[in-house]
């Protein structure tokens, strides 16, 4: 009896760890769009060089991020050239991850230094990546 009790309190456990997970999901899953990187609102300059007279810049000029309920999420970003003001190449880098969620934590699963949360609607992306800067990505469903 004692151990008859043991496996339908693991089952209900288990049963229930399982639709937590599962409404987690389903309260992330969906579309959000780039807001700010760094705090500072769009086009955020990533690099810029002035030495030989003629001002370049990279910019981030938009994002998003689409989470589906299976684990993973596109993230696309949209990169822009800046020569002496005037844009002159416009470029979208589109990437599928897979990620974790532990309440409202965020990280891929492939532990590239990139984390984040979630709460209210707001996706929040801390790229820690070596050998690049460390940007806070802000976005909004």
């Amino acid at each position: 009896m004692k151990q008859t009790l043991l496996i339908v309190i693991a089952a209900v456990f288990f049963a229930c760890s399982e639709k937590v997970t599962e409404v987690e999901i389903d309260k992330v899953e969906g579309t959000y769009i780039l807001k700010t990187v760094n705090g500072s609102v769009l086009p955020y300059t990533v690099l810029q060089d002035g030495s030989s007279g003629v001002i370049i810049k990279m910019q981030v000029s938009a994002g998003s991020v689409i989470i589906t309920a299976t684990g993973s999420a596109t993230v696309s970003t949209t990169l822009q050239m800046v020569v002496n003001g005037v844009i002159s190449q416009t470029q979208t880098e589109t990437e599928q991850r897979e990620f974790k969620l532990d309440g409202t934590k965020w990280s891929y699963n492939n532990n590239l230094g990139v984390t984040g949360s979630v709460s209210g609607g707001t996706l929040t992306i801390v790229d820690k990546t070596a050998g690049s800067p460390e940007l806070t990505l802000v976005y909004n469903r």
